[in-house]
């Protein structure tokens, strides 16, 4: 779920990206048929599902990114139509697998992950979903707005919410669901995912917080329920580039 959360960036970058019109160039299509590994993407019902919670689980989903990868690859080399765009989705695909990819990386790191997932991990996957859909909603609302700038820093700037939210409802399950070397476990894998991921579209207001001040979002009574943030962010972007 602090994973699933980067994945439309990637149809951000999409939609900022001219791709090559060849059918199998939707990078959507793509999405899903690389990004194998279940809690990584929103299934169909808009929900994530269980993090690995055993040792087997947890080998299936480190094969599963190498596939993501060597898919990823072949699709950046079949639809890029320039070294320009190759690198921006290089940085943001690349960017989400090597997290992964480190968390994968030894039995110790993957056996480390399983013990902050089995309890905590997966306790928190409502609560965290009900996180995301306040940020969906927000987004929703900058959707209806025509000013880029207030766009955008609703963009940038709200989903900097979803942490510390996902980190309250952690606490809240108790030390013996969520401990503290979970909390800061889970802190660490997100501020990695940030600095891979996030900085490739709103770089400018992670390097200044004052960027973040004042922040409206316009009241809306859509609800956020049954659409993707994907679907959601597309939106935005129509709007912003």
């Amino acid at each position: 779920m602090f994973l699933a959360k980067y994945l439309p960036f990637f149809l951000l970058l999409g939609a900022a990206i001219a791709l090559k019109s060849d059918k199998e160039c939707d990078l959507k299509q793509a999405l899903d048929k690389c990004i194998k590994s279940d809690f990584l993407i929103e299934s169909a019902d808009k929900k994530f599902k269980n993090l690995p919670k055993t040792a087997d689980e947890m080998n299936t989903m480190c094969d599963n990114v190498k596939k993501a990868e060597d898919c990823s690859k072949d699709f950046i080399e079949k639809c890029a139509e320039n070294s320009k765009e190759s690198r921006a989705l290089e940085n943001s695909i690349d960017g989400m697998i090597r997290v992964v990819k480190r968390v994968c990386k030894t039995d110790a790191k993957k056996n480390e992950f399983v013990s902050h997932t089995e309890k905590c991990g997966n306790a928190v996957l409502s609560d965290g979903t009900k996180c995301l859909n306040e940020y969906k909603k927000q987004l929703m609302a900058a959707s209806k707005l025509d000013d880029k700038d207030k766009i955008t820093k609703i963009l940038c700037c709200k989903i900097k919410d979803i942490p510390p939210c996902v980190e309250k409802r952690m606490k809240e399950k108790g030390d013996a669901i969520c401990s503290e070397k979970d909390i800061e476990y889970f802190k660490n894998v997100k501020n990695s995912m940030k600095e891979e991921m996030v900085s490739v579209v709103c770089g400018d207001f992670d390097k200044d917080e004052s960027k973040c001040a004042g922040v409206e979002v316009p009241e809306t009574k859509e609800s956020p329920d049954d659409k993707s943030l994907g679907e959601i962010m597309k939106k935005i972007m129509d709007k912003i580039l």
